[in-house]
């Protein structure tokens, strides 16, 4: 990998209930995830279901409650389906500013865009999930299996920085 390069690995999962999300996210913070990994995906109603959704009082659960309460980002999906997320601090970066208060993710394949457009706009709610390293993903990618029941996405580049 050349110098001052990154490399990213995405997991990504939609959750067709709020609750499976949440103890999806419960338990990859639970195993040394934090919420600047993450990014949640969907339409502003559904979003709000898992605002709706009690959390323990636990400190690390708490971080998902904080990503919640983030001001929302409207994001361009398969180069026209424009939705909302709120994502981490990592997570968020690796995201295009093309215009005022919208973003892009210039490094999503054509066919991963497709596959997220079409889960949010069938009223799923979107997690991607960043790792720091391969095992970190391959943690990640089993505990988002856990929880959920649909396809799991994966994608693995590199980005400048």
């Amino acid at each position: 990998m050349n110098e001052g390069t990154t490399r990213c690995r995405i997991a990504i999962l939609a959750f067709e209930e709020a609750s499976l999300l949440q103890r999806a996210a419960r338990e990859l913070l639970l195993h040394g995830f934090n919420s600047s990994q993450f990014c949640l995906f969907g339409h502003s109603y559904v979003l709000a279901t898992v605002q709706s959704l009690a959390l323990t009082d636990d400190s690390r659960t708490r971080e998902l409650d904080g990503l919640l309460k983030a001001p929302p980002i409207r994001v361009k999906l398969a180069n026209a389906a424009i939705f909302e997320m709120r994502c981490g601090t990592f997570a968020g970066s690796l995201f295009t500013l093309i215009d005022t208060g919208l973003v892009e993710a210039t490094w999503m394949r054509a066919d991963l865009a497709l596959g997220v457009a079409h889960d949010i706009s069938n009223g799923c709610l979107v997690l991607l999930v960043t790792s720091e390293t391969a095992d970190q993903h391959a943690l990640g990618a089993r505990l988002l299996l856990r929880h959920g029941n649909r396809d799991l996405l994966t994608h693995e580049f590199t980005v400048g920085r």
